[in-house]
Formats: C-alpha cells, structure tokens, sequence
C-alpha cells in the first residue's frame, strides 16, 4: 500500500494523481447539479434560426478554423472525438488511464530508467508516454460514444424570444443552466439564466425573455398560461407559413 501511495505522490504520477483529484470533485458537482457536464465543451457551431423550425448551420466556426490552420491539431481533436463527444467525458477518459499507466510505469519501468539516465529524465520520458497512452486509449473507449450527445450550443438570437424551452439542467439560477428548445429535428440546446427566485428545475418549462447576443445566453422566466398561449400562437403562426 504504502509502495503504491508513494507512486502515485512521486512525478511524473502525481500530475494525474492531481488531475484525478479535480476529476472527482467536478464528476461529484455533476451529480449533485452544481455544474454543468458540458461547461468545457467549445461552441463550435452556430445556427441561425428562421422562426419556422428550421436552422442553416454556418461552418466557419472555431472547428473549421482550426482544420484549415492546423490540420494536425484537426486530426487530433478527430481522433480524442472532440465535438461528437462532450470535452468532460473523453478529458476523463484520458485522466484514468493516464493516471493507471503513469502508474504502472512509476512502479516497473522507472527504476530501470533510473539506472541509465537522470532521474528527471526517467520521469519525463515516463509522463510523455502516459500522456500518449492516455490520448490514444480515451479516443479509443469513448468512439462507440459518438452521435449519442448533443453537446453543441446553437445560437438562435432573438428569435426565440417568447417561446417555450423545456429546462434539462437541475435548476435555472443567475449563473448556471440549461434547456432545450424543440425543433423539426435535432432539439437546440440552450445555455440559460434566471436571475429572480424561481422554481425551474429538471422537466419543467420556462419561456424565452431575453438574449445576450456576447455571451449566446438566454434569459428565461417561470411560464404562466398567458406566456404559454402566446407561445402556442407563435408555434401556430410558424405551422401556417411554412405550409404557405
């Protein structure tokens, strides 16, 4: 026991022994709906919203910059399945096996390393091939995953003000939420906030009151029936255009 405590206390270990502290802490916020599981998760695509249900996708976002830039950044965020799955969950991914690799190394390869070279350079040669066990492993066990999450937040403007969205967060306060906002297809995943005592919680619906074009966050409020019926018109009215 006290072999292992010391491996994972001694570098190169302890980077992930650290990282899988944080990784703890952030996993038993998620659960207990204090943070959000897609909060790292970059906003790649952004959608333009034309009041019937339909959107038109402009790809000339952060993904597209970075392919056409740095094809080998590209290739690699490709490979870790970077937007098809959230940033939390393939960053996870790589931490564990990181962490049980850089192990594994610490307690049978290093002491041989050590013998040959300086014991700085041991550790580093160490951490480098931890780090590329657990790039390669996180993009291997988190590929079945891809298409399961929508992770993307769309940006639909003003545009949705006064309709419903459906809350998916555990609750809607001044600095954390979300909800989704039904469509003739994929669901818009919306980043929102409240910033006035209410009850919105997971299942609930609120109605759209505002839009921070800056930041892509929208305010919500508590629905009544009078906001529900405007909604239900607006729906109405989109139904009627598009069929014209």
């Amino acid at each position: 026991m006290d072999l292992v405590l010391n491996a994972a206390l001694s570098f190169p270990a302890v980077i992930f022994t650290v990282l899988m502290g944080f990784l703890v802490l952030f996993w038993s916020a998620v659960i207990m709906g204090g943070a959000d599981p897609h909060a790292l998760d970059p906003d790649i695509h952004h959608v333009d919203f034309d009041g019937h249900g339909h959107v038109d996708a402009d790809h000339g976002g952060h993904g597209d910059g970075l392919a056409h830039g740095n094809s080998w950044l590209a290739a690699i965020a490709a490979f870790l399945n970077l937007g098809s799955v959230p940033l939390s969950m393939v960053a996870s991914a790589g931490v564990i096996f990181g962490w049980v690799s850089s192990m594994m190394l610490q307690l049978y390869v290093s002491p041989m390393l050590a013998t040959m070279m300086p014991v700085v350079a041991a550790g580093t040669l160490v951490l480098l091939v931890a780090g590329i066990v657990s790039m390669i492993t996180a993009g291997l066990v988190t590929r079945p995953l891809r298409g399961a999450f929508v992770i993307q937040t769309f940006e639909a403007g003003e545009k949705l003000i006064d309709h419903v969205c459906k809350v998916t967060s555990s609750r809607v306060v001044s600095d954390f939420g979300e909800a989704r906002f039904e469509m003739n297809g994929a669901p818009l995943v919306l980043l929102v906030r409240c910033r006035r005592e209410n009850k919105l919680a997971r299942g609930t619906e609120a109605v759209i009151i505002g839009y921070d074009a800056r930041t892509n966050i929208y305010e919500v409020g508590e629905l009544d029936p009078q906001d529900k019926k405007k909604a239900a018109d607006l729906a109405t009215q989109s139904e009627l255009e598009e069929k014209h």
